[in-house]
């Protein structure tokens, strides 16, 4: 949205506010960060900028809360399913191996349930193939530079709201940390200590959107800004019948 006096610009200017995404690296070869980043990061973002109540000043009420909960659980779930799992380490005989990939086959044929299979299987003997020594990088294709409208930067100008824009900041600073990560260079799985980094960042967002439910503060009306009054009928006074001596003598007399 060029021109748009909302959007922060990127350029460095005085009293410009630093652009939430610098920093990002937009390419990186691993595919469930790709993933986390258009299936779970922008889905959420930009669900979070259409919401009315999201942009006014005030506590926030019980659905926005719990939507930005059940969200934020949705993202520490899709940490936690592409991490690391340690189940042999290089020097496991394949003997041994291939037992473990047994036992995790005649499960499957039996009577337990996915779920838990599911998890056994989640990033363990993948992690430990021989990559290809060109992996096959992928970039970044959303708009970060605060041009999309459902991408905004989080202005004062968009959101009032205090605990609104350190949300948004917080989401958007997590997404340049997993670019920049030592995980970004994998191929598909994270490691422990970064997924532990980023599952306490969505600990502390949590924390930020109970907060916002609880009256912190005394709340402060604003003032209507002076572009707000443009669009009032004769706010200026533009339209008054002037004064004039003699206009009052046509009034009653004493």
């Amino acid at each position: 949205m060029p021109g748009d006096p909302q959007v922060l610009k990127v350029t460095s200017e005085p009293g410009m506010v630093k652009n939430t995404f610098t920093g990002i690296r937009a390419t990186f070869p691993n595919l469930a960060i790709h993933k986390l980043i258009s299936e779970e990061f922008l889905p959420f973002r930009k669900a979070l900028s259409r919401r009315p109540e999201f942009q006014t000043q005030g506590l926030w009420e019980g659905p926005l809360v719990t939507f930005v909960h059940q969200y934020l659980d949705r993202i520490t779930n899709s940490i936690r399913q592409a991490t690391h799992k340690d189940v042999s380490d290089v020097n496991t005989p394949l003997v041994d191996r291939v037992a473990t990939l047994t036992g995790h086959v005649d499960r499957m044929i039996g009577t337990e349930d996915l779920e838990s299979i599911a998890q056994d299987f989640q990033a363990t003997h993948s992690d430990q193939m021989l990559n290809p020594a060109m992996p096959r990088v992928q970039s970044l294709t959303f708009t970060w530079e605060g041009t999309d409208p459902d991408i905004p930067q989080p202005t004062p100008g968009r959101y009032k709201d205090a605990s609104a824009r350190v949300l948004m900041t917080g989401l958007d600073l997590w997404v340049v940390e997993m670019t920049n990560s030592p995980s970004s260079n994998a191929q598909r799985t994270i490691n422990r200590n970064d997924a532990g980094i980023w599952i306490t960042w969505m600990a502390d967002l949590y924390n930020i959107a109970t907060r916002a439910a609880t009256d912190q503060t005394p709340y402060i009306p604003e003032a209507l800004d002076r572009s707000q009054y443009d669009a009032i009928w004769n706010a200026d006074g533009s339209k008054d019948t002037p004064v004039v001596d003699g206009a009052g003598g046509q009034g009653e007399q004493v």
